[in-house]
């Protein structure tokens, strides 16, 4: 697959990749090959960076559901409701990217 490398570090090199989503990961040097690296290299790669996608739809219908918007109607008959429930959502995973962002040791 084409990489592009990010940076090198040592016998490491950060390589960022699309694979219906952009990914980066760290892979030994000698893996890349004129700007490529193998799949099964990228498999078996570090993952780099935060996992943001700790932030899901699935969530937000979650709490919509708790707090009984379930319908369109519902949603216009208590539009506060819904927003107080997402917004409730957007706290709690912005706290969960902050500590997920802390524990990956401030890698960037």
């Amino acid at each position: 697959m084409n990489v592009k490398v990010i940076a090198e570090m040592g016998k490491s090199a950060i390589v960022e990749y699309y694979d219906g989503a952009t990914r980066r990961c760290i892979v030994p040097s000698e893996a890349v090959r004129g700007g490529a690296v193998m799949n099964s290299d990228l498999a078996a790669g570090i993952p780099y960076g935060v996992a943001w996608q700790i932030v899901t739809t699935e969530a937000v219908a979650d709490e919509l559901r708790r707090v009984g918007i379930w319908t369109g109607m519902d949603l216009a008959e208590r539009p506060q409701v819904a927003a107080a429930a997402i917004q409730r959502v957007i706290g709690i995973t912005l706290a969960a990217l902050r500590k997920a962002a802390q524990n990956e040791g401030g890698t960037q």
